[in-house]
C-alpha cells in the first residue's frame, strides 16, 4: 500500500511538471486534465464500486494496481494534451478499482475491536508512501530528464510490485478466508 501510495502521490506532483514541461501543455489544459480526476471520483465511483462487488477483494486490488501500471506508463509516451487526458482516464480507473476495496478488506482482516488501529496503521503507512512519492518522482524526473519516459515506466513497474504484492495477500489469506465460511470467500 505504501507503494502503491508513493506512486500515486506523482499524479499530483510530477504528472503536471511533466505536462508543463516535457509535452508543453498549457497550465490552463492541466487544470483541465486534473478535473477528469474530479469528475471521475464523483460520478463514477459508485458504478464502478457496485460492479466489483461480484469480485474478490484482492481481485479488484490487482486489477486496479495494474491499470495504475499500464496509466503510469502511458504517461511516459504521451507527446499531445489528449494522450495525457487518456493516461489521467487510466490513472483515475485504477483509483477507482483499488481505493474502496482496500479499505472493505483491511476492515474484514481486522478484529472488530482493533478495527481503529489497523485503519490507523493503514492510514499511516498509505502517509508514508505520499510523504516520500514527490522526493522519488523529483528524483526520477532529474535523472531521466534526457529519457523521460523511463521514469513512467519505473513507477509504472512499481505498481507491478504492488499488484505482486496484492497476489502474495489473496494467496497468504485464501485459507484464512475459507476457514471463516462462503460469506467472506470473495474477500480473499
Amino acid at each position: 500500500t505504501a507503494l502503491g501510495s508513493l506512486v500515486y502521490s506523482n499524479l499530483f506532483t510530477t504528472f503536471g511538471t511533466f505536462s508543463g514541461g516535457f509535452v508543453q501543455v498549457p497550465e490552463s489544459m492541466i487544470g483541465l486534465i486534473f478535473s477528469l480526476n474530479g469528475f471521475m471520483v464523483v460520478f463514477f465511483q459508485l458504478p464502478v464500486t457496485y460492479y466489483l462487488e461480484r469480485f474478490k477483494l484482492t481481485t479488484s486490488l490487482i486489477a486496479g494496481s495494474l491499470v495504475y501500471a499500464a496509466g503510469f506508463a502511458f504517461v511516459g509516451l504521451c507527446t499531445s494534451f489528449w494522450m495525457l487526458f487518456a493516461g489521467m482516464f487510466a490513472i483515475t480507473m485504477g483509483e477507482l478499482i483499488v481505493s474502496p476495496p482496500l479499505t472493505t478488506l483491511l476492515s474484514q482482516m481486522a478484529p472488530p475491536e482493533a478495527r481503529g488501529r489497523y485503519m490507523n496503521v493503514a492510514a499511516f503507512v498509505s502517509s508514508a508512501g505520499t510523504a516520500c512519492g514527490p522526493a522519488v518522482g523529483g528524483q526520477l524526473m532529474d535523472r531521466y530528464a534526457g529519457n523521460i519516459v523511463m521514469m513512467w515506466l519505473i513507477l509504472g513497474a512499481l505498481e507491478v510490485v504492488c499488484a505482486g504484492g496484492y497476489l502474495a495477500l489473496r494467496l497468504k489469506l485464501a485459507p484464512r478466508m475459507d476457514d471463516l465460511g462462503q460469506a467472506n470467500v470473495k474477500s480473499a
